[in-house]
């Protein structure tokens, strides 16, 4: 691969599999990289190329009027496979501070924060990649069309290890017309100013009333039950049994 040389420009093959002259010449030849024949960790850094808000890895170094007019918002020089930290910046949070980009929980505010947030998450943490949910080869939007609760439950079921650990749906959350997604991965934020309400979060925990009221953050109840209070969330869920957080 290191004799390869990139033939296109801008987001492509290349972006996922790196240098592919070689394979472009003759595909019977094993010469691109392909992330799921590799480290989980290392896999998933192809994919937070784009989808991890950064900074330039040079402020490492320099300040940021040092690079003025010259600022870059991706990992120059970066080719799947390679440690991705050695060439992008991951953007600065405090837990307990909000700021632009994070709420004070450290859940994302902005669309491409889904490798911010799901690099803490237990999925992360167990080997989960992102092309374990998404087909990266396919044009199809799973945030304007998700593919349902059967994706969820390819890796997990009912009475399960990995949960959830009830025997059925309705023991596991009495919200009747919730999906998988609607309490494990609430709506956070749009792609662009004017677009609907589609970017999900990437935290997989289960995002409480008490979180909103104590940093700000949308959470799971009230974001599809709008119109009602915390207050009403909270009562809710405490008839379920569902009060863990206290």
């Amino acid at each position: 691969m290191s004799q390869q040389k990139r033939i296109e420009a801008g987001i492509g093959c290349e972006s996922c599999h790196g240098p592919g002259s070689v394979h472009a010449k003759d595909e019977r030849k094993e010469s691109i990289y392909k992330a799921s024949d590799h480290d989980s960790h290392r896999a998933t850094e192809v994919c937070l190329q784009c989808h991890m808000r950064n900074r330039d890895k040079r402020m490492e170094r320099l300040e940021l009027k040092d690079l003025f007019g010259d600022v870059r918002d991706y990992p120059k020089g970066f080719e799947p496979g390679k440690p991705l930290i050695n060439y992008k910046l991951q953007a600065p949070f405090r837990l307990g501070q909000e700021s632009k980009e994070f709420y004070a929980n450290g859940v994302g505010k902005k669309n491409r924060m889904q490798g911010n947030e799901f690099v803490h998450s237990i999925m992360y943490k167990h080997g989960i990649t992102c092309f374990d949910c998404h087909d990266p080869h396919k044009l199809d939007s799973t945030s304007t069309t998700p593919p349902g609760d059967a994706l969820c439950m390819k890796c997990h079921d009912y009475g399960s290890v990995i949960g959830p650990h009830q025997k059925n749906r309705q023991a596991h959350t009495s919200c009747g017309g919730a999906s998988c997604i609607d309490c494990h991965m609430p709506k956070m934020a749009r792609h662009l100013k004017s677009s609907p309400l589609t970017v999900r979060t990437h935290v997989f925990g289960f995002i409480t009333p008490d979180d909103t009221r104590q940093y700000g953050v949308p959470n799971a109840c009230t974001g599809c039950h709008t119109g009602r209070t915390l207050e009403w969330a909270e009562k809710q869920l405490e008839q379920w049994g569902m009060t863990p957080w206290k």
